[in-house]
């Protein structure tokens, strides 16, 4: 079930490999990218309603016409009840636990930190009822990291000066 779920998901390079007990604590044969994870953690945002993540909105050209412009595909891939008990641990994860350094003062915060074997990989995944955003820290030549915690400083920090204008919500 996590591995059909996952794929549900946009989880794009699992194998018959992650058909076990591991993968539902993450443990996945090749990994995923930051922007499959944004996507996953963004359907949760979202109700249970998943987006594919994209970067490019629109082109226009120099006076403004739109020459092309991104299509949304939804789907659903939880119930709302699914999604609002996971936001709920979510939000006590980022609050009260691992994630509290990436707490975005005065908005809710929800997400969860993730380590690898050996400190290799350093992951927070969060949203804000505004905006959902990964990120990983580690080296390409699969070296221990020295700090664990730094993302998610860094994770706070681009968040709230995105959330600048947001007002605040509690």
């Amino acid at each position: 079930e996590c591995y059909n779920f996952l794929t549900k998901l946009g989880f794009s390079k699992l194998s018959d490999n992650d058909r076990n007990l591991s993968t539902a604590l993450g443990g996945v044969s090749v990994g995923v990218s930051p922007m499959e994870m944004a996507g996953a953690y963004g359907a949760i945002a979202n109700g249970g309603v998943y987006n594919a993540p994209y970067a490019i909105t629109k082109i226009t050209d120099r006076d403004g016409k739109v020459l092309w412009e991104h299509k949304t595909n939804q789907k659903v891939v939880m119930s709302a009840e699914t999604s609002y008990l996971l936001t709920n641990c979510l939000t006590d994860a980022a609050t009260n636990g691992t994630g509290y350094r990436a707490k975005v003062n005065g908005h809710q915060t929800s997400g969860k930190t993730g380590t690898t074997s050996e400190n290799r990989d350093a992951w927070f995944a969060g949203y804000t009822p505004y905006l959902t955003a990964t990120i990983w820290s580690g080296y390409d030549e699969n070296k221990t990291l020295s700090n664990t915690s730094y993302h998610l400083t860094i994770w706070k920090n681009i968040m709230t000066r995105i959330h600048e204008d947001k007002g605040y919500e509690y």
